[in-house]
């Protein structure tokens, strides 16, 4: 995540959202408000992981690399390739939908 965040400021506001003003919404406002705090917990989720997920990729020189090494043909599938992009879909899941990644990972579990 580019740029420095006030984690302070960002928790105030979440919690001044949450407490104060999405209980008062109106019914048809309910799943704005629910999306605008979701929205701000994804933030401070970001804002707080100790190393963003794009670090899994580092050892194909970022994203933006891996992908145009992946467009060019100049990076091949590998296991080093997949687990890279599986560490990285995981880091997002873990920010974004920690449960989605848990119930896929309790499948998995099942499955094996």
């Amino acid at each position: 995540m580019s740029g420095r965040i006030n984690l302070g400021l960002l928790r105030a506001a979440r919690a001044e959202f949450v407490d104060l003003l999405l209980p008062r919404l109106e019914a048809g406002d309910r799943y704005t408000g629910a999306m605008l705090k979701r929205s701000l917990d994804v933030l401070l989720a970001e804002a707080t992981v100790p190393e963003p997920p794009e670090a899994a990729l580092a050892g194909f020189g970022g994203a933006a690399a891996l992908a145009r090494g992946l467009r060019e043909g100049s990076v091949t599938d590998s296991g080093e390739l997949r687990a890279a992009l599986r560490s990285y879909v995981e880091r997002k899941l873990e920010i974004s939908n920690p449960r989605l990644l848990q119930a896929a990972r309790a499948a998995s579990k099942e499955t094996r």
